[in-house]
């Protein structure tokens, strides 16, 4: 009985050692520093005690390529601390300046628990001469300022990406170097797209809030008197410029929701620069979860590309002087040699090479690739990769003290073959060839390659940003463009890749595989493409249309493609059309708008 209870006492000051052991190390010894992630607890407990709102995070944002802001916005608004419905205050003369009834305010009041910004359905802004107006009143606790915030939906979000509290995030971004010397776990960091491309960049200097002290009642401990609270030094925010079009994006967007996009997307580029103008993916971001589906970027993964690969093949035989000229191909064939009976593929009956391509022909692109593999089995792959299908196309440099940079983080390289046995095999030769079996591109490397041939056969990376620059448009770095890689295929291949993707769009009669976009106020040149990726049972396609456009005078290359839709949904070559024509109302609306003002 003695040892249960001298046992059961010394356990009770064992634990009561520990507690006082940890109570110690709370209140004194790690105070501001406590656990593996470094909190400050007398920063935490000075928290419980504030109430405050933030005015301007200090984090950089993103500008289009003209400088005017896409991810953010500044307005002047009316910020109200609750603690005013305590206080007698000129109601009627603030009611007055704003617009409202006076109980409209005293309810807003009496339901805050916390600093708001004043709205009725939508943020009341302010104009210059209201700010002076409320803040001459001098009343305690309300004040107009302005404020600056992220845009609730702001265009290209995909491509600008995302930012989190994750803390392995954080963790990830303190390990390499882009985030505060020390980590603060309530600072959001770049978890995705041009946010975590440029985080060192736009990591922020401090912010700037409105805050007061109050006390377990919810009144003011010190006084009224709200507290204006700058931690931004003189250190300069730094935003990036990217090189998004704001009326072609929109465009874009707007295109993609009204034709129901489910997945897939849009990437255009301006061929003479290479810079990206506009890109969309679909399904839309989930803000709530980092992880979800929506929030991958489709446009920079790897996908089936049916016959738009068909466009290695010309180049390669083209190049390597495969007999071409004269020469008569059974389109009645499948690229296996098979004949076709109109349920099992289209019967062409007999096409020279370039009707072969222009109504893309599987027994003759079928054919080709296997002469190429017989001549040498890396073939095909080579001029894949001289194309830049299995390639990084996004921009990479050196900028400061980041070694490399990549614009695009989330950008994956194609494949041509998984087993290298298989360039052995006429069969998985031919299927490769048409752009099966293990062929994936990205959309983006496809419109890259579009880009290549309009330019002649130069090859460019492809830049998403322009420069950094401060709040007053001081240019910090520039991004620039990087010399391209000069005749991945001769000027003479890459003048006949140009005719061939023309006589897609001009190639007439019910087999046709893009004559909609005869119509288009642009002259287009391009490839489409209907690869297979569903189970047999289940019968899904990836549905493409790459090219681009003014043919004779080449500005844009662009791709379009749904992916994993079914096969009775609508063409694609009506988004497109829609979309050449959109940009060519954008330049003609931009023109008479120069006209005007000369």
């Amino acid at each position: 009985m003695k040892k249960r209870i001298l046992f059961t006492a010394v356990s009770i000051l064992l634990a009561m050692g520990l507690c006082i052991a940890k109570l110690v190390e709370i209140q004194l010894v790690k105070t501001k520093d406590y656990s593996k992630h470094g909190i400050n607890l007398l920063e935490k407990s000075v928290q419980q005690r504030i109430d405050e709102i933030s005015l301007d995070d200090g984090r950089g944002g993103f500008l289009d390529r003209n400088g005017k802001p896409i991810s953010y916005q500044e307005r002047a608004v009316l910020v109200m601390f609750p603690f005013v419905r305590h206080l007698d205050w000129p109601k009627e003369e603030l009611a007055a300046i704003v617009g409202l009834d006076v109980r409209q305010l005293e309810q807003k009041l009496q339901k805050a628990d916390e600093p708001f910004i004043l709205e009725d359905k939508k943020i009341f802004e302010l104009s210059d001469s209201q700010i002076k107006e409320i803040n001459d009143l001098h009343i305690p606790g309300i004040i107009a300022v302005k404020k600056r915030s992220a845009e609730d939906r702001a265009m290209a979000g995909h491509l600008l990406g995302t930012l989190t509290l994750d803390k392995e995030v954080i963790d990830s971004a303190h390990t390499a170097g882009q985030d505060f010397d020390s980590t603060d776990y309530r600072t959001k960091v770049g978890s995705s797209g041009l946010e975590k491309a440029f985080q060192l960049f736009l990591k922020g200097n401090g912010s700037k809030r409105l805050l007061y002290h109050k006390a377990a009642n919810g009144l003011p401990l010190f006084g009224v008197d709200v507290r204006y609270l700058d931690t931004s030094g003189t250190g300069e925010r730094v935003n990036i410029q990217t090189t998004i079009d704001r009326d072609i994006q929109r465009l874009a967007e707007e295109t993609a929701k009204n034709h129901h996009m489910k997945k897939g997307g849009i990437v255009i580029l301006d061929i003479q620069t290479n810079d990206l103008l506009a890109m969309v993916s679909m399904p839309e971001q989930n803000d709530k979860d980092i992880h979800a589906q929506g929030n991958m970027n489709q446009m920079l993964l790897p996908q089936t590309p049916g016959s738009i690969f068909k466009t290695v093949i010309a180049a390669a035989a083209m190049e390597e002087g495969i007999p071409l000229e004269g020469r008569i191909f059974n389109g009645n064939l499948d690229h296996l040699g098979r004949e076709v009976d109109g349920q099992t593929g289209r019967r062409l009956g007999e096409v020279t090479f370039e009707q072969g391509f222009a109504l893309s022909s599987n027994q003759v692109f079928g054919v080709l690739g296997k002469e190429l593999a017989e001549k040498d089995p890396e073939m095909i792959e080579r001029y894949a990769g001289k194309l830049g299908l299995i390639d990084l196309n996004g921009w990479t440099g050196s900028v400061f003290r980041t070694p490399v940079l990549h614009q695009l983080p989330e950008e994956r390289k194609g494949t041509v073959w998984k087993d290298t046995a298989m360039k052995e095999d006429p069969n998985y030769v031919a299927n490769t060839s048409i752009g099966q079996l293990d062929v994936k591109v990205t959309p983006l490397a496809a419109a890259n390659m579009m880009a290549t041939i309009a330019r002649g056969g130069e090859r460019m990376m492809v830049r998403a940003a322009l420069k950094a620059v401060d709040d007053n448009g001081l240019t910090i770095a520039h991004f620039k463009q990087q010399p391209g890689q000069k005749n991945v295929v001769s000027s003479v291949t890459a003048a006949k890749l140009q005719s061939l993707l023309r006589g897609v769009v001009t190639e007439e009669g019910p087999l046709a595989t893009a004559g909609m976009l005869r119509s288009a106020k642009y002259e287009v040149a391009g490839k489409s493409g209907t690869a297979e990726v569903g189970e047999k049972e289940s019968k899904l396609y990836n549905k493409w249309f790459a090219g681009y456009f003014p043919f004779r005078e080449p500005k844009y290359a662009m791709v379009v493609v749904n992916l994993e839709t079914g096969g009775q949904s609508a063409s694609i070559s009506s988004l497109y059309l829609e979309i050449v024509n959109g940009i060519y109302q954008i330049h003609t609306d931009g023109e008479n708008n120069l006209q005007k003002i000369e």
